[in-house]
C-alpha cells in the first residue's frame, strides 16, 4: 500500500525557507502598522475637517475601525501574496491542512480557557509597570460596546483571525527549518505584534498554544480557533465585562484543567495528512 507523503515534509514540494518567511512575516507586520496607522490620520483629518474637535477624535471608532481593518487587510495581503512570488503552493505555503473536526473543536476550548490567564499576567504587568502600556485592551473593549455587531464581529474577530493565523501560524510555520524554533518564534512574533506591553504579556500564552496546534494540525485550526476565541471576547464585553475585572486566581488554576486536558486529546490526536503507525499500515497492507 502506498502512502502519501506527509504536507511539510516531501522533498519535492516547493516550501519557503525559515528565513524567507521571516522576512515575510515581518514585512506584513510593518505593511500593517504603516496601512493602519495611514487609514486613521486620514480619517482624522477627514472627521476635523468636519468640525470634530480633538477629544472626539480620541479613540473614536470611525478613525479606530477603518485602522484596524486596513491593518488586518494589509497583513492578509501579504500573507496571500508572498507566496505568488516565491513559487511556492498556496496551500503548502500557508500550513493550509485538513484535520479532524474534534481538533477544532479543542483548539477552540484551549484557546477559550486561556482567557483567564492572559487576563491575570495583563492585571500583573499592570501592577508592576502601570505605565508600561498604550490602553489597547480598555480602549477595544468600549470600541466594541459601542460599535454595531454587524461591524464588530468582521472587524474585530473574522479579520484578525484569518489574517494573524495566515501570517504567523501559516506563512511562518508553513516554511522549512527547525520545527521547534518556528513554534517559539511563531507565539513570540504573534504577541510582540499586538505591540501594547500589556498586551504582549497577555497574549504569550495564546500564542504559545495556537503555535503548538499550528505545528500539529495547520492553520485552518488555529483560525477556527482564534476566530472563536475573539468572539468570546466581543460577547463578553457587550454584556458589560470590565476589562480591568480579573477572575481569580483559583479561577485561573482551575481553567488549566481544561487546557491540559485539550493538549492531551490533541496531543493523541492524529492530523488528517501525516501517516497512520506503522502497525497500522502493515494491518491494512496485509
Amino acid at each position: 500500500m502506498t502512502q502519501a507523503a506527509p504536507a511539510g515534509s516531501a522533498g519535492d514540494i516547493p516550501a519557503l525557507r525559515l528565513g524567507h518567511a521571516l522576512l515575510w512575516v515581518f514585512g506584513g507586520a510593518f505593511a500593517a502598522q504603516v496601512a493602519g496607522g495611514s487609514v486613521a490620520d486620514f480619517m482624522r483629518a477627514l472627521l476635523e475637517s468636519r468640525g470634530a474637535t480633538a477629544a472626539q477624535l480620541e479613540h473614536a471608532p470611525l478613525v479606530i475601525i477603518p485602522a484596524l481593518i486596513s491593518s488586518g487587510l494589509a497583513l492578509l495581503g501579504v500573507a496571500v501574496f508572498a507566496p505568488q512570488v516565491s513559487g511556492v503552493p498556496l496551500i503548502r505555503a500557508l500550513n493550509l491542512r485538513p484535520a479532524p473536526a474534534g481538533a477544532f473543536v479543542l483548539a477552540a476550548l484551549g484557546t477559550v480557557a486561556l482567557g483567564p490567564t492572559g487576563d491575570w499576567l495583563m492585571r500583573v504587568a499592570a501592577e508592576l509597570y502601570p505605565r508600561a502600556t498604550l490602553g489597547v485592551v480598555p480602549m477595544l473593549n468600549d470600541l466594541v460596546r459601542a460599535t454595531p455587531l454587524l461591524i464588530v464581529w468582521p472587524a474585530f474577530a473574522l479579520l484578525p483571525g484569518a489574517s494573524e493565523e495566515l501570517a504567523f501560524r501559516g506563512l511562518l510555520q508553513g516554511s522549512t527549518g527547525n520545527a521547534r524554533l518556528r513554534i517559539a518564534l511563531s507565539g513570540i512574533l504573534f504577541a510582540l505584534f499586538h505591540v501594547d506591553p500589556h498586551h504582549v504579556v497577555g497574549v504569550l500564552p495564546l500564542g504559545m498554544f495556537l503555535a503548538w496546534v499550528g505545528a500539529r494540525y495547520g492553520a485552518l485550526v488555529t483560525i477556527g480557533a482564534h476566530v472563536a476565541n475573539n468572539t468570546i471576547a466581543i460577547a463578553m464585553a457587550r454584556a458589560g465585562h470590565d476589562s480591568e475585572e480579573v477572575a481569580p486566581f483559583s479561577w485561573v488554576a482551575a481553567s488549566w484543567i481544561l487546557v491540559i486536558g485539550c493538549i492531551i486529546a490533541l496531543a493523541r490526536g492524529r492530523a488528517m495528512d501525516k501517516p497512520p503507525p506503522p502497525a497500522i499500515v502493515n494491518h491494512v497492507a496485509s
